[in-house]
């Protein structure tokens, strides 16, 4: 097995290896997406997202942690992970709660693609 499978998640996404990274940027993707729905049936059973231990509910916060790093995910060397960081970041897009300061990082990536 390789040996990337023992890093975690934001080791993987620093890895040399563009297949590593790749793999970790569909991780954060399906975090993304599971973060979302987390977030969703919370609001379909009246739940208060403040309920609980605070500080834990902030942390399990996929679009927190990783919504910084999207500037860095998009702009990636090999062209394949390049395609799943822009497939996570669309999925950033379309759920998380608050877009601005991500949308503000990433727009020149974007438009130098164009």
């Amino acid at each position: 097995m390789d040996d990337d499978e023992n890093l975690n998640l934001f080791q993987r996404l620093e890895h040399p290896k563009w297949k590593a990274r790749m793999k970790a940027y569909k991780e954060v993707n399906e975090l993304f997406y599971h973060q979302y729905s987390k977030d969703c049936q919370r609001a379909d059973f009246g739940d208060n997202p403040l309920n609980g231990d605070e500080e834990d509910e902030a942390k399990a916060n996929a679009f927190d942690l990783y919504g910084p790093i999207l500037q860095k995910i998009i702009g990636d060397s090999n062209l394949i992970a390049q395609y799943e960081g822009l497939s996570s970041l669309h999925t950033y897009i379309r759920y998380a709660p608050e877009i601005k300061y991500v949308v503000f990082m990433v727009h020149g990536i974007l438009l130098d693609k164009i």
